[in-house]
């Protein structure tokens, strides 16, 4: 497999990303993508506050959850997230939040990724790590696999 994320490829992604309805409506923004990685950022607003004018950890958890996908879904074939763990460590103080996504480990069949949440001022929110069952093969919009 060619290993080279080209602008045309990363082109081609982001705007499959865009189809991601529930990151859209929620403000969440694809910053960048690269083999097993991904930055996301997102714009908290009032629609992200809980009744005590936090952001909700479900926002947070989405955000997480986004990131997740584009990197373990960056090589192309689908992957599919089975399970999550999820730390709240201090809520974010500044209205942007952005979260890296990285890949510990992709074997044939799983692929486990560690995702970090910090706020503008680069404090960390909250942490994740992801298990995703692979799909070789299986592309997820036509030439994503490369070969």
């Amino acid at each position: 497999m060619n290993r080279v994320f080209t602008q045309n490829r990363k082109e081609a992604f982001f705007d499959f990303f865009q189809n991601d309805r529930f990151a859209k409506v929620n403000g969440m923004i694809l910053e960048d993508l690269d083999y097993g990685w991904a930055r996301a950022s997102m714009q908290v607003d009032t629609n992200h506050l809980n009744a005590a004018d936090m952001v909700m950890g479900g926002a947070l958890f989405t955000l997480c959850d986004f990131a997740f996908a584009a990197a373990s879904n960056s090589y192309g074939s689908m992957a599919v997230g089975t399970h999550m763990d999820f730390h709240l460590i201090k809520a974010p103080r500044t209205e942007r939040i952005e979260v890296e996504a990285v890949e510990i480990k992709r074997g044939k069949t799983l692929g486990i990724y560690e995702m970090s949440l910090r706020d503008g001022d680069g404090q960390l929110c909250s942490k994740m790590t992801g298990t995703v069952i692979l799909y070789p093969g299986k592309s997820l919009f036509p030439g994503s696999i490369e070969f």
